[in-house]
């Protein structure tokens, strides 16, 4: 869906990408790709959530939990978390930097609570991930 960046460090699209569910509608496909835009382009930042992403929307926190409850079977919080995690993953899969400073550009200001949400989505910490 994005094309490869020659960087060391692939980019927040390159690991992200929402794919909406086959059949979608052109008007339900362009709400989630201004969304998972909207996501990357916060990425690094620990205080973007749900409010910040629905402002940024156009909706209410309720009204965009809806949309994407219906649209892809999550709430906002959970996708902010999900898309923050595959790009931590993909970094640490390439070795391209250390934990803290993964745990860092994709918005999480504390290490620990990286770790653990990393090992609750993945099945280990993060430091196991990047050798296998």
């Amino acid at each position: 869906m994005h094309p490869h960046n020659p960087d060391p460090l692939p980019t927040a699209a390159e690991h992200n990408a929402i794919e909406p569910p086959d059949g979608m509608l052109s008007r339900e496909q362009a709400f989630l790709q201004k969304a998972e835009q909207i996501i990357h382009a916060n990425l690094g930042d620990s205080h973007f959530n749900v409010p910040a992403f629905a402002d940024e929307v156009g909706l209410s926190v309720s009204q965009l939990n809806r949309r994407l409850n219906a649209l892809i079977g999550q709430p906002a919080g959970a996708l902010i978390r999900d898309v923050r995690l595959r790009f931590a993953a993909g970094l640490l899969a390439s070795n391209a930097a250390s934990v803290r400073v993964i745990a860092g550009r994709a918005g999480y200001k504390n290490q620990a609570h990286f770790c653990r949400s990393f090992k609750k989505q993945y099945g280990c910490p993060p430091s196991e991930y990047t050798v296998k």
